[in-house]
């Protein structure tokens, strides 16, 4: 297991071959208001999940709060929580705007129906899903 621990700002960490990340849900220190919509709700509870990723290279901006995960030699990168999954050539997240962009044979599956998709939480740029299921 590596662990991260910044020498500064201005770094990028590296990890190559076989990498399993295991990132802790979120804690929010201010909870959601009564009436806050449905789909902030969701990408919330989607946020404070523990969530397992594994591929073969990534690299982390510690300045930029940016995250990026690629594979070269296995099939996918994947994305683990509970009840769902994902699949993709390639994933990128930034803190800054708190999204999460899967590219290339992207692949989502999810336990629970199709809420994800239902309540905007997923959004496709191109509207193209190479293929998107779910399990009711």
């Amino acid at each position: 297991m590596t662990i991260w621990k910044p020498v500064s700002r201005n770094k990028i960490a590296k990890l190559h071959t076989n990498i399993e990340m295991f990132v802790y849900g979120r804690d929010y220190p201010e909870p959601l208001a009564e009436d806050a919509p449905r789909k902030e709700r969701l990408k919330r509870a989607l946020g404070q999940e523990d969530t397992t990723v594994y591929c073969d290279e990534s690299t982390y901006d510690w300045g930029n709060k940016i995250f990026h995960g690629w594979v070269e030699t296995s099939d996918l990168v994947k994305i683990v929580q509970e009840g769902r999954h994902a699949y993709a050539k390639a994933v990128y997240h930034e803190k800054e705007t708190d999204y999460s962009i899967l590219e290339g044979k992207v692949e989502l599956w999810q336990k629970d129906g199709n809420w994800l998709f239902t309540r905007d939480v997923v959004t496709d740029k191109d509207d193209k899903w190479a293929n998107a299921s779910s399990q009711a």
